[in-house]
This record gives C-alpha cells, structure tokens and sequence, in this order.
C-alpha cells in the first residue's frame, strides 16, 4: 500500500490501514484466531508499494519475505496491478485476496485468488438501468416532468455518452460494453467521432484539459447522461467543468460512486453494489457496513473514506474463522 501520506495513494494507504486496526479489534474481542482449542498470533506486515503504487511485485515480496508459515496477501490494488501480483502469489503457494480488482481474469488465472468486488459491468449496469427507470417514470406520469425530459418522449430524448480513461483494466472493462447496456435498456447513445463507440478516451490521470476538452466533445455530440469511467480524484475534475461550462446533462454516474472528495458527489446518481446497507450483519464480525462505517467515523473522526476501506475490512474477516493453522503462527502479508 501507499505509506507515504505526500505519495498518490497515501492517503488510501492511511484508510486502509486503519480498517485494519478495526479487524484486529474484532478479531482480539473474538479470542483471536483458534483451532484445536489453541490460540494463534496473527501478524499483520505492512510495505509500501512506491510514490506511484508501481512497485507492488517488489513490495509484495518484501513483505512476504518477513512472514513464516502459511501466508495470505492482501493487495488493495486494482486488477492490472492484482494481475501482476498474482503470478508471484502463485509461485509461493499463498492466497491471494484482491482487495480493488473489478476483473474476473484476476481470479480466474490462479485458483487460490479471490476478489471482494463485483465486476466492472455491474458498476454501470445499476446506474443505466436506473436512469431509464427514472424516464419511464416520467413518461408514464409516475414522477413530475422536467424541463429537459418531457413526458412521453423522456426515455427517447436521452443520449448516452461517456468518459473513458485508459491505462487502467477496470476502468475500460466498465466502459467498453456502456453502449450494449444503454441498447438492453432502450436508450439511445452518441456517437463520437463518427465512431461507433459512445465514449471519449483520455490517458490515465488526464490534465484539466484534456478532461475539458472530452466534456466539449460529449457537449458537441448531444450527450446527456455522462457515465464517468475514470479514477475518483479525474471524477472531482469532471464535475467541476461541468459545473464551470455550464453544461448540465440529465444524469451522470461513475464506476467509483461518489468518492469525489467534495460535494460535487452529490451530483452523482449512485446505484450499484457497494452502496446499500442490508439487514443481515457479518456472521464472525457481528456488524454491518452502517456499523462499520460509524465505527471509522468515531476513531477517526472522518466522514469521508472509500469503498476499498471497506473492502479491506471484508477481506479479512474470513482469515479469523477459516485458519486452521498448521504451526504455532499464522502470518499475512499485507501489501
């Protein structure tokens, strides 16, 4: 992880290490892990991954060199650095837990690799076909018309177009299929370019203007539900020039929910799977994610932290009642 706090991910580095600091609070409040009515250590190795989160191979090895007996990695990466961290697992016969991978292929490759997200799709499956529900809505007189959304022709007005940033597996695995999903729920979509692809490519962490420069583009074709398919801190740009040009589509959603740091958020329609607090509470941890988030906010007295927290919570939850060590510690690697 990202331990520098100056670093890119740093401050993802600080939540995720203190979702950690919740886990072994549950864990020793449980009576730790145990097997054969003996009790076992757990020991948590941390090792930073680089400025850039470039170096997760080397650090993954660093801290695995530090650990003995069985060993269990925690990547809080995304899929293109869980797929190159993934071989290394492989060839140590550890478990690999993707902690940020949307990419199927991560696990699929290696037998012992589990990932905590859905796939990328399912990010922006529940937003489209929410925003066509809403038209519908509209159209049939079951919620009020807007200026821009007329009752009757609401759902055929609209126009699909989106942001993609390159460079990175989840990002593009969400994004590419935009125009099947639009299609399967009976809207239309823009295209670009002349292309047949409903979406403007920018590289992986984009400048102001190049991200400007693909709203222009957006604005130009005749979109007006923007689905964002890029990294939280390109989606705060995002919406601050669509604020700044004045250019106010219908709706618009992103593959990281609403994790722009400001509340710009709020401009975001939010529907897919990490943002739904069930009935049901964790069968070792005894909580639910309301509680879990209540929980963060009184230790560290911060409203804000992204799903990836919660995920790396999740993701260690089962260690404590599925270790069956062999030896007298279970050691986890943490990356």
């Amino acid at each position: 992880m990202g331990l520098q706090r100056t670093s890119r991910f740093g401050k993802f580095g600080i939540m995720w290490r203190r979702a950690v600091s919740i886990f072994l609070e549950i864990l020793t409040l449980n009576g730790g892990v145990q097997a054969d009515g003996q009790r076992y250590d757990v020991c948590v190795i941390t090792a930073d991954d680089g400025p850039e989160g470039t170096d997760v191979v080397a650090a993954t090895a660093l801290a695995a060199e530090r650990a003995s007996g069985p060993l269990v990695i925690f990547g809080p990466y995304s899929s293109g650095y869980s797929k190159l961290v993934t071989p290394y697992a492989a060839s140590k016969g550890a478990i690999y837990m993707s902690i940020a991978s949307t990419s199927s292929a991560v696990v699929a490759s290696y037998k012992n690799a589990f990932s905590i997200f859905p796939t990328s799709s399912a990010y922006m499956a529940g937003s489209t076909s929410a925003v066509a529900a809403a038209a519908e809505a509209i159209d049939d007189g079951l919620a009020a018309a807007a200026p821009r959304c007329l009752r009757g022709t609401c759902k055929s007005s609209i126009r699909v177009g989106a942001i993609l940033e390159e460079g990175n597996a989840g990002t593009r695995m969400a994004c590419e299929p935009i125009g099947t999903l639009a299609a399967s729920n009976g809207l239309g979509v823009v295209k670009i370019n002349g292309s047949m692809q409903p979406f403007v490519k920018v590289p992986r962490t984009p400048t102001r203007e190049t991200v400007a420069a693909a709203i222009a583009q957006l604005r130009a074709a005749g979109a007006n539900v923007i689905p964002l398919c890029i990294f939280a801190q390109t989606v705060e740009v995002a919406l601050e020039e669509l604020e700044r040009t004045n250019y106010s589509p219908l709706a618009v959603f992103s593959v990281y929910g609403n994790e722009a740091s400001s509340n710009r958020s709020d401009y975001l329609v939010v529907s897919n799977p990490w943002f739904e607090t069930r009935p049901g509470i964790g069968e070792w941890c005894g909580i639910n994610s309301e509680t879990f988030a209540d929980r963060y906010r009184t230790w560290f007295g911060e409203e804000r932290f992204n799903r990836v927290t919660a995920s790396m919570f999740t993701g260690y939850s089962p260690i404590a009642p599925a270790s069956r060590p062999p030896n007298d510690a279970t050691q986890l690697a943490f990356t």
